[in-house]
């Protein structure tokens, strides 16, 4: 997961930068919540959907990446993740972007 942030922001990001550290929190609780039993990829609610469209259009690159990595994740665990999780992702990504510039 990691490997597509790199390859798709930046190879030159500050590993010890705390919007760094967030995001490498964030995909190890992400996993955790999908490899969990109690997960349930309950039906999207019209914010989660409007917000998703809203990041999107907003924030192409971060939106992309975490995309690519809820994909990477879905195949690897045969689990599908919830919008929400996409939002959250995607709001990680573009902090670290903006701390990158």
């Amino acid at each position: 997961m990691l490997t597509i942030v790199r390859h798709e922001l930046s190879p030159k990001i500050d590993y010890s930068a705390l919007n760094y550290q967030r995001l490498v929190v964030h995909l190890r609780f992400l996993l955790d919540r999908l490899l969990s039993d109690e997960y349930e990829n309950n039906a999207d609610n019209p914010f989660d959907q409007v917000m998703m469209q809203h990041f999107e259009q907003r924030y192409t690159k971060a939106y992309r990446c975490a995309e690519d990595i809820i994909r990477y994740i879905e195949h690897e665990t045969h689990r599908g993740a919830q919008t929400s999780e996409r939002i959250y992702l995607t709001m990680h990504l573009q902090r670290l972007l903006e701390h990158m510039n």
